[in-house]
């Protein structure tokens, strides 16, 4: 019986301790890759509609953010058959402003 409270106890113990790696959470003001949720939705689809591009069919590759006094969204989307790196500033009223757009050649 003592065998098995022994094992039992051991057991548990190692069944506490995790392999896993802990999360990390982003640098205060870094930039860091993050899921593509509604509000990287709007605020591409603005920069998009200020190139003069709101009705062409687009692609992201990559989406990161910056918290700021407000979000810095950026972006790697594939427009039709053209790459742009894209920047929107979004204030802490929810406005937009197209910071930055690069059409990359290939």
């Amino acid at each position: 019986m003592k065998k098995i409270v022994v094992l039992a106890t051991f057991i548990l113990l190692l069944g506490g301790c995790s392999s896993s790696e802990p999360e990390t959470l982003p640098m205060p003001g870094g930039i860091y890759t993050a899921e593509y949720d509604v509000r990287g939705e709007y605020a591409l689809k603005f920069a998009l509609n200020e190139m003069g591009l709101g009705e062409s069919s687009y692609q992201v590759s990559l989406y990161k953010k910056q918290i700021v006094n407000g979000i810095n969204h950026f972006f790697l989307v594939r427009v039709e058959d053209d790459s742009y790196e894209i920047k929107v500033y979004e204030d802490l009223t929810g406005t937009y402003k197209l910071e930055n757009q690069e059409k990359i050649e290939r």
